[in-house]
């Protein structure tokens, strides 16, 4: 599992794990809040994608808080 942040629009930005892609055109993304607590699930339609940080320094951090969580 790799911790991404995916945005897709300007106003709305989600953090978690990549789950699955479903038929190579949707990503399903197990969110993770700001203090590292699991938030539910998010599907993004891939074309919506307009940037992709992995393991960046917001997210090594909640990855952290993630870690400690379980």
């Amino acid at each position: 599992m790799k911790q991404l942040v995916l945005l897709d629009s300007e106003e709305y930005s989600t953090t978690g794990f990549a789950k699955e892609i479903i038929e190579n055109e949707t990503v399903v993304i197990s969110e993770v809040d700001s203090f590292g607590f699991v938030d539910g699930k998010r599907f993004i339609d891939i074309e919506a994608i307009e940037h992709l940080t992995i393991n960046g320094e917001e997210e090594q951090d909640i990855k952290l808080l993630f870690s400690n969580n379980i």
